[in-house]
């Protein structure tokens, strides 16, 4: 995800597949950069228009997390969760990539928002999850999500409801 999206925003995002209802359960993000503190973005200033998370469907977008700028929001819209460090290093954890620092947030869709299987994204539907880079972050060493969750087959033999 290391993309220039000041100029033109960059998405990347999940979708339902046409075969099956995809449930999101958790995104585990990592931003990895070199002495790194909360309120930076990795080791460069905080964002100026920040990285946006959202959920689109037939129906419009709704925003998940508006504007996140530096390490702290991303742990904080994570609820702090999982907690490493103490002290100076809180939550951040040592040598994730080589000498880098990283920081390891994962938003639990499910329990944060109290969906029972977690985010729906119904099979063949305009839903999807957006991440969206608004700055250029190309200056950090690594940022990734990983999306958790499962499929749901339909089964035929039953009625829909």
């Amino acid at each position: 995800m290391l993309v220039d999206g000041s100029v033109t925003p960059v998405d990347f995002f999940v979708t339902a597949p046409q075969e099956a209802d995809l449930y999101i359960i958790r995104l585990s993000f990592i931003i990895v950069d070199q002495n790194m503190t909360l309120n930076q973005f990795g080791n460069i200033a905080a964002l100026t228009n920040g990285v946006r998370l959202f959920y689109t469907d037939e129906l419009g977008e709704v925003d998940i997390a508006e504007s996140l700028q530096t390490n702290f929001d991303f742990i904080r819209l994570c609820s702090g969760l999982p907690g490493v460090g103490d002290g100076t290093s809180a939550f951040i954890a040592f040598n994730v990539s080589g000498n880098s620092e990283g920081i390891i947030p994962v938003l639990d869709l499910k329990d944060t928002f109290g969906f029972r299987w977690g985010l729906e994204l119904r099979n063949g539907s305009m839903q999807k999850v957006v991440l969206t880079i608004r700055d250029d972050i190309t200056g950090i060493d690594a940022m990734n999500v990983i999306v958790y969750g499962f499929l749901r087959l339909e089964d035929q033999s039953l009625p829909k409801v």
